[in-house]
């Protein structure tokens, strides 16, 4: 035997060389698969995307190849198992709901800080090939996702989300220009309302239109009111709140 064949794999071979066979060995299943071999090869992947990372998550964090590496081959499981038989899944019971949505939320955070880091790093937005360079997912994945996240009903559980918290911000931001006269806060409170104030039931005396906000009878645009000395500023901002507070 020669000594090549009787070295230790490096951490990206053992990767690599597992992580494809247990692609290759899921895009391989047959309806007709015994139970026993179905189970054997559920641990064995268990113990790839458990085992094997937790003893080298140092590593693998630590190294952006390898991460890129691992991060790709897992996509590539992900994937495979969505193709398997509805039989092996349900002998398995595979939650592929639960599976997808696992996927997606991956893929959304690791194309989401990629184009971020990248995006301060250069100055500018990356192209897909960039992307799939830093996250390790393939092409089509990268293009499915960026082309289609805004229809997928994970990023709408996204907006919900951030919809719970509007209030909780909208009443941090209410004492910041009523108790403290913070004036960054006054100005993005005019931006919020110059929006949606509709939303918020304020008509007639206060309330905002295309590009202005109407006080009394008296139109000022946002070129007007950020023109305007800081005290005038808060003292706009805070009549509106407490028009909308009465108006609630």
């Amino acid at each position: 035997m020669s000594n090549k064949g009787l070295q230790k794999l490096t951490l990206t071979e053992t990767i690599e060389k597992e992580g494809t066979y247990l692609v290759k060995a899921l895009y391989k299943v047959k309806d007709d698969i015994a139970e026993a071999e179905a189970r054997n090869l559920l641990l064995r992947i268990a113990d790839f995307g458990g085992k094997l990372y937790h003893e080298n998550e140092k590593q693998i964090e630590g190294n952006e190849t390898i991460k890129a590496l691992w991060n790709g081959l897992n996509d590539e499981l992900l994937e495979a198992f969505d193709k398997t038989p509805q039989t092996f899944r349900t002998l398995l019971r595979i939650d592929m709901p639960s599976m997808r949505h696992q996927r997606w939320e991956r893929n959304h955070s690791f194309i989401l800080s990629t184009i971020s880091s990248i995006t301060l790093e250069d100055g500018r937005a990356p192209d897909i090939r960039r992307i799939c360079a830093k996250t390790g997912l393939s092409r089509q994945t990268v293009s499915k996702h960026l082309n289609g996240f805004k229809r997928s009903e994970y990023y709408q559980d996204h907006l919900d989300t951030y919809k719970m918290l509007e209030k909780r911000v909208l009443d941090k931001m209410y004492r910041l220009v009523m108790n403290e006269s913070d004036v960054r806060a006054a100005k993005i409170f005019l931006d919020y309302l110059k929006t949606t104030t509709d939303k918020a039931g304020v008509t007639n005396n206060s309330y905002t239109q295309n590009n202005f906000i109407q006080v009394n009878g008296l139109k000022f645009t946002e070129e007007q009111i950020v023109s305007l000395p800081e005290d005038q500023q808060l003292k706009i901002t805070r009549y509106l709140l407490k028009t909308i507070s009465k108006k609630q």
